[in-house]
C-alpha cells in the first residue's frame, strides 16, 4: 500500500468496542475496544501516506455466536456466585437478539464502503447499533449502565420504540 501510495484497511469491530454493554462477555468487550483503538492510532499514522483505515461496526449479527458459546471446562452453576446472573442475562439475549442483522448486511457495508470516495472512519451495521450509539451520546455513564441493564434484565432489547 505505501509503495502504490493508495489502499484501505477494513477493520470488522463491534457495537462493543465502543460500549461495554453486556457482563460476562469482558474478553470479547475488550478485544473489540482493542480494534478500536488501534484502528483510531494507525489512521493517524497512515494518513500521510493515503492509506485508509476504516471501522465496520455491526450490533448483533445473526452468525451462531450465542450458539457457540460455552462454559469453561469445570464449571458448576451451583457453586458461582455468577449463576444467577448469568441465567438472567443470557435469557434476556432474546430481546437483544431480535433485531440482528444478517451477515449480507455486514459485507454490503463493507462494499458500500469500500466504494465511497470520503468513507466515514466509523460505519455502524443494523438497527441495533444505530440506537446503541445515539442513546450512548444522550445518557451519562450511570444512565447508560441503567440502559444496558434494561436491555438484557429487563428484556427491553437495544431498540426501543
Amino acid at each position: 500500500m505505501r509503495k502504490q501510495a493508495k489502499g484501505t484497511i477494513i477493520n470488522v469491530s463491534s457495537v462493543g468496542g465502543k460500549v461495554g454493554l453486556l457482563p460476562f462477555l469482558t474478553a470479547y468487550h475488550a478485544s473489540k475496544f482493542a480494534i478500536e483503538g488501534f484502528t483510531e492510532s494507525l489512521r493517524q499514522e497512515l494518513d500521510d501516506l493515503n492509506i485508509n483505515i476504516i471501522l465496520i461496526e455491526p450490533g448483533y449479527v445473526s452468525s451462531g455466536f450465542l450458539d457457540n458459546s460455552k462454559y469453561a471446562k469445570g464449571f458448576d452453576s451451583n457453586k458461582s456466585p455468577y449463576a444467577k446472573k448469568v441465567e438472567q442475562v443470557f435469557q434476556g439475549f432474546e430481546s437483544i437478539t431480535a433485531y440482528s442483522s444478517h451477515p449480507s448486511k455486514v459485507a454490503q457495508t463493507i462494499l458500500d464502503v469500500l466504494n465511497s470516495p470520503h468513507p466515514e472512519l466509523r460505519n455502524p451495521v443494523g438497527k441495533d447499533a444505530d440506537s446503541i450509539f445515539k442513546t450512548r451520546a444522550e445518557l451519562s455513564d450511570k444512565e447508560m449502565e441503567q440502559w444496558s441493564r434494561e436491555a438484557y434484565m429487563d428484556k427491553k432489547g437495544f431498540i426501543r420504540e
